[in-house]
């Protein structure tokens, strides 16, 4: 792709797919790091329904996850649509995982979850630095997602 003189080139549909998807699997194998590594450093992160708003940088971010990962072993996320924007991707998921704590204040027993989830990966460059390329998501707002998930996530809840 040619570019004209002050203009950064677009992400592809394919590298989008590959961040996305890069985060999925880092999720799926508990890898806090690679989660982590996946932001970037101004990264914020944003689950709508999660008390205390969203969360600013790394080390906001990996303290959520390391709670979350503690709670719940996801096994996989299963793709249902996908939808790209110049510099986002909206991403509807079903999450297969095991609750093996508390995730979300619900007492888990080790009982199978199903949660769908709406994700916002946004790849947006900061405006101090119009001509940096985003290789990874610098906002991660949950903010469908949380409506979503929460709403799926009770409706899913095993009795008992």
């Amino acid at each position: 792709m040619t570019t004209q003189q002050g203009t950064t080139p677009r992400m592809t549909r394919t590298q989008m797919d590959a961040l996305v998807e890069g985060h999925y699997r880092a999720e799926e194998a508990g890898d806090l790091e690679a989660i982590v590594e996946g932001f970037t450093s101004d990264a914020e992160h944003d689950v709508a329904g999660r008390p205390g708003g969203p969360l600013h940088g790394g080390d906001q971010i990996e303290d959520f996850y390391r709670g979350l990962l503690a709670e719940l072993r996801i096994i996989r996320f299963e793709p249902v649509r996908r939808w790209y924007g110049e510099d986002h991707v909206v991403d509807e998921a079903v999450l297969h995982a095991t609750a093996e704590g508390r995730p979300f204040g619900l007492e888990g027993r080790g009982r199978p979850v199903r949660a769908r989830f709406l994700h916002i990966f946004d790849f947006r460059r900061p405006p101090d630095q119009p001509g940096k390329r985003l290789d990874r998501p610098r906002r991660h707002p949950a903010a469908a997602v949380g409506l979503s998930k929460s709403a799926s996530w009770l409706a899913d809840w095993p009795a008992g």
